[in-house]
């Protein structure tokens, strides 16, 4: 039957039969789910990308310096190749790299210098033998002047250039750098190893011209129009001198020839001869 009444007095709490009650249950808060350890990752190897290409930048500027030799460059790639070895996992860029290291490695490995071109009638100038008054009074160093006979020979048209000489010395002491430029700063017998070298490639029978075949050439040989510089009075049309070369040297051939077509036979650069003052 319903619970009516009671005679129990204070308080009083109904209990539920035992199985009745429901349990409260509690939600524990969620972990955070943020990983940001890939991104880190990531980021590393674009940092790493980035160095490995300002690696191959400057593998490839001193790839073409003329002041290495082709046992240098092969070197230069294998290092490039062994600090860079790893495989990037966000980027192809780096097998990119590595293929053309490796072209480069091989190519300077296995490099041969190309024979250097037998001089022709296009870089050599025929120079008719006569007879010639050489010397000068203004210069003690070319008194007396005096009456010299020179036979049939062959000069250059040109001073021999920085790229002439490291095809066949592996090498370029010059001072002021550029494969047209005039080669400079080598002895007298720098030259001759140059000249041995020079016929041993060539089978030819190059040599340096004596002072007084030098001097008649200068002058225009047997067609000279007597100028005061070699090819014009006007110094500036065919001279790379102190008041117009701002202090270094030039490109040869890019003024005017003498009677021969010999350039730069005054100014520029010194040249040597075969002997002193004949």
């Amino acid at each position: 039957m319903p619970w009516e009444s009671t005679s129990i007095i204070e308080d009083f709490y109904f209990v539920p039969p035992t199985g009745a009650a429901s349990k409260s249950t509690v939600t524990p808060a969620p972990q955070p789910a943020f990983d940001a350890s890939e991104f880190e990752k990531k980021a590393t190897w674009a940092k790493w990308q980035k160095e490995m290409q300002a690696g191959y930048d400057k593998a490839m500027g001193l790839d073409g310096s003329s002041d290495l030799t082709a046992v240098d460059k092969a070197e230069l790639w294998r290092k490039f190749a062994t600090s860079f070895s790893s495989d990037n996992p966000y980027s192809t860029d780096d097998k990119t790299l590595r293929k053309q290291a490796q072209e480069r490695l091989l190519y300077w490995k296995n490099y041969q210098p190309p024979p250097p071109p037998t001089p022709t009638t296009a870089d050599m100038v025929f120079v008719a033998g006569g007879t010639f008054m050489m010397g000068s009074n203004e210069y003690d160093n070319e008194k007396p002047i005096h009456k010299v006979y020179v036979d049939d020979f062959y000069i250059g048209k040109y001073e021999v250039t920085q790229k002439q000489w490291f095809e066949i010395m592996g090498s370029n002491p010059s001072r002021f750098k550029g494969d047209n430029l005039p080669v400079e700063r080598v002895s007298w017998n720098d030259v001759q190893e140059f000249i041995r070298k020079l016929n041993a490639k060539t089978g030819g029978n190059f040599r340096l011209p004596t002072e007084a075949e030098r001097e008649y050439a200068s002058r225009g040989g047997s067609r000279s129009a007597h100028f005061k510089y070699s090819g014009s009075n006007n110094v500036d049309n065919v001279a790379w001198y102190d008041n117009n070369s701002g202090r270094k040297t030039h490109p040869v051939g890019t003024k005017q020839p003498n009677e021969l077509g010999l350039y730069d036979m005054s100014g520029n650069v010194w040249e040597w001869c075969s002997d002193w003052y004949g």
